[in-house]
Parts: C-alpha cells; sequence; structure tokens
C-alpha cells in the first residue's frame, strides 16, 4: 500500500516477532476483534498521560482511532463530561454536532431520576481513586438508552493509569433500533 510509517507503535517487553498491518487492515481488525478498539485508546492515553507523546499528536492519533471505530464512541471524564475526542457517528446518535464539554447525562438519562442517581454514583465510585468492583459499577450504568426514537446499547470499558487509577470512561453506542 505504499505505507512506511505506522500510526501505532508498540514496546515490547520480551522477545517477540513484530508485524506491520496497513492502516485500513488495521481499522478493519478493530472493528472486529472484541476488546481491541478499548485497548488501542487506552495505551494511547496511557502513553501521552506519560508524557512520550506530545498533547496534539496524542490528540490527533485518538480522534484517528475514534473515527476508523465506525461506531458511536466518546470518553466521559470525571465531571462526566464528554471529552474532545468523539466519532462523528456519536454526536449525530446524541443529536448535537458539538459534544466536546457537554455532560452526557444531558442528553441520554436527563428524564429519568434513578438512571440520572446511579450514573452519577458509578462516576464518584469511578474516579473515587479507591479500590471498586467492575461488576457492582456495571450494574449501576445504563445499558440501554432511548434517545431521539432511537434504542442504544452503551458498552462501556474503563480507561485507567498506570497505577489503576480511572482517567476516563469510554463509551461506545450500538443502535440496536431495528433489532427491537
Amino acid at each position: 500500500t505504499g505505507e512506511r510509517e505506522s500510526a501505532v507503535t508498540v514496546k515490547p517487553v520480551s522477545d517477540c516477532t513484530a508485524l506491520f498491518i496497513p492502516r485500513d487492515k488495521f481499522s478493519i481488525l478493530s472493528r472486529s476483534v472484541p476488546g481491541l478498539q478499548e485497548k488501542v485508546f487506552q495505551s494511547v492515553v496511557e502513553r501521552a498521560k506519560q508524557g512520550s507523546i506530545r498533547a496534539e499528536e496524542q490528540r490527533k492519533l485518538t480522534q484517528e482511532i475514534l473515527d476508523n471505530i465506525g461506531q458511536g464512541s466518546f470518553s466521559i471524564d470525571v465531571a462526566g463530561e464528554i471529552g474532545e475526542n468523539y466519532t462523528a457517528i456519536a454526536a449525530d446518535y446524541l443529536g448535537t454536532e458539538n459534544l466536546a464539554g457537554v455532560p452526557f447525562a444531558d442528553l441520554a438519562f436527563r428524564n429519568d431520576r434513578a438512571v440520572l442517581r446511579n450514573y452519577y454514583r458509578a462516576l464518584h465510585l469511578l474516579f473515587s481513586g479507591t479500590e471498586f468492583n467492575h461488576d457492582v459499577i456495571l450494574d449501576l450504568l445504563p445499558n440501554e438508552v432511548n434517545i431521539n426514537n432511537r434504542e442504544f446499547k452503551l458498552h462501556y470499558s474503563f480507561v485507567q493509569d498506570g497505577a489503576g487509577n480511572v482517567m476516563s470512561v469510554f463509551v461506545r453506542m450500538e443502535d440496536i433500533t431495528l433489532q427491537r
């Protein structure tokens, strides 16, 4: 394909065989291998937090990963706000052109007090810096939502630093309207 440089670089911790995967094939793999999208996203965020890449490079790489996911995807920070990197599909699903800085709960759960209470309880537990049970947190977070007469399944993963502290919550939205 003429590609000479990799968009993603990995540092092995032991002897291994390295493979070059062209960008287009990596995009396909990242959509088809369960958990790969979140793992790559988490690695990019962790690498940026360690200061090994400049902020602008990290933002571009994160956005490129999100753009190739092919789903509604975004991250949520400690305040419950959507980060600056999100997919265009997520903006379409949520009905808002510019999602950066918008509280996800305002778009998805605004009329359901019980869901809002559990959602913010989960965020508080996640970002408190204390040990938590992933299953308890996932039980507090809604796994389906109706927005603009469309049904979405929500998938969550937690982006953590090397010490295990949650830095952000990665959310993937899957449109299940036709299945319903």
